[in-house]
């Protein structure tokens, strides 16, 4: 999952994960969550790539307003909503304590997130 361009929504990362119950998909879009692994970041001119960090597996955490919800197999969700305890106990089991992407002040690639909103998956 290394060297991806962040200017792309990358196939291969979307690929290696596997897709989440429609059930769960419908939570989370109903909550506003939003499947960014793999979506191109900048800030001041650096760019990068949303993924999972191996510490991160299977947590969730909130701060300046984003709540993201890494699962164990390395989805990252990223929102504003609340979930039920159950969902977020059942996607991050590890608890609180992930990195939050976009919470010091990262652009995104709107129109990758757009995209990602109507296609979890990638289109």
């Amino acid at each position: 999952m290394e060297n991806l361009d962040p200017k792309n929504t990358k196939k291969e990362t979307i690929a290696m994960i596997e897709r989440l119950p429609d059930e769960t998909l419908s939570q989370l879009a109903i909550a506003g969550f939003v499947h960014v692994t793999g979506l191109g970041t900048q800030i001041l001119r650096v760019e990068d790539v949303i993924k999972a960090n191996e510490r991160d597996l299977g947590r969730w955490n909130t701060y300046n307003g984003k709540t993201v919800l890494v699962t164990v197999d390395g989805q990252v969700w990223l929102g504003k909503g609340l979930l039920s305890n159950e969902l977020v106990a059942e996607l991050c089991p590890n608890g609180q304590g992930a990195n939050i992407p976009c919470s010091y002040g990262e652009m995104i690639y709107v129109d990758r997130l757009l995209d990602r909103f109507a296609h979890p998956y990638g289109i």
